[in-house]
C-alpha cells in the first residue's frame, strides 16, 4: 500500500503515505495503535 488512513470511531484521524504514518505518526490515536502492535523483530 502506498497510502493509509487511520480511523477512530468511524472518522479518519490521520492519513498519508504508509511509510510516513508508520515512522512519524502525528495523531495520538495512531501512536497508541502502533505502540500496541508487536514488531516482527521483537517476536
Amino acid at each position: 500500500c502506498d497510502r493509509i488512513a487511520v480511523m477512530n470511531s468511524g472518522k479518519i484521524v490521520e492519513e498519508g503515505k504508509t511509510e510516513e504514518i508508520f515512522n512519524h505518526p502525528q495523531h495520538s490515536y495512531t501512536q497508541t495503535l502502533l505502540s500496541a502492535a508487536p514488531l516482527l523483530s521483537n517476536v
